[in-house]
């Protein structure tokens, strides 16, 4: 609570969110991800990839990165939070790493 009223307080909070979404969906869109959602929650992107049965974006991050994304149940389908400790630069390299393991 602290740090969420340092940082500006809860508004602050909700608009640093709804600002690191929609930078991800402008780099889904860089990358021609669909993101099937018709209203989209500001807390979290799902978007459609190429990858397929072998899920090479979810292992790939996983083994070369130790990084950890969710999994749809349709293959290449995945969802990114927006509620962490995240910058800019961090969803950037994250896209490009989905994009080359796609």
């Amino acid at each position: 609570l602290k740090q969420l009223i340092a940082e500006g307080g809860e508004y602050k909070n909700i608009e640093t969110i709804h600002e690191r979404a929609l930078y991800f969906r402008n780099l889904c869109k860089n990358y021609d991800w669909n993101i099937p959602a018709e209203n989209p929650s500001m807390a979290i992107t799902g978007f459609q990839t190429k990858d397929n049965l072998e899920r090479k974006v979810f292992k790939g991050l996983i083994e070369m990165y130790d990084t950890y994304i969710m999994p749809g149940s349709i293959p290449g389908f995945y969802r990114v939070s927006h509620m962490g400790l995240q910058t800019n630069e961090e969803l950037e390299t994250l896209a490009l790493r989905i994009n080359e393991l796609e």
